[in-house]
């Protein structure tokens, strides 16, 4: 027989079913309790001392921080899109060739396996070729349009 009781085994489940719906709601119930400063430090609190024009002011410095590719020009965000997708190719270029790799070093002498590990390779060397000739076309298109 188990040294707790019945009652006391109910009383923990309860008290398990209670704890986490008290830990998710606190964070949302207890700051209202301990804000009980009498002049504010905040420096977004508009009132007596500080007037809403300096409000104002701060929120445009808010929106401009919302930008955080820090461009408005068109060709210049196509350009970094295009950079970036030239990068995750490469890296897939990669796991292309780490993949032909080790069907090769795991072929065992089948030749088989051997012909398409070799293939896999020579097909990711082309596609290498073919990023590296796109990322200097990229490159001198946005360089003239600069």
């Amino acid at each position: 027989m188990s040294s707790l009781s019945f009652p006391s085994v109910y009383f923990f489940r309860q008290a398990m079913m209670i704890l986490p719906v008290f830990f998710i709601l606190a964070p949302f119930l207890l700051p209202g309790l301990v804000q009980a400063q009498s002049e504010t430090s905040d420096p977004n609190f508009v009132g007596p001392t500080r007037p809403a024009d300096d409000l104002i002011g701060d929120l445009r410095g808010d929106i401009a921080q919302l930008n955080r590719l820090k461009t408005t020009d068109p060709a210049e965000l196509i350009g970094r899109v295009i950079k970036i997708v030239l990068q995750v190719v490469g890296s897939i270029a990669l796991l292309v060739f780490v993949y032909g790799g080790i069907m090769w070093m795991t072929a065992r002498g089948n030749a088989e396996r051997t012909g398409r590990a070799i293939k896999i390779i020579a097909w990711g060397a082309l596609g290498v070729a073919v990023i590296l000739a796109s990322y200097t076309l990229v490159e001198f298109i946005f360089g003239t349009l600069e």
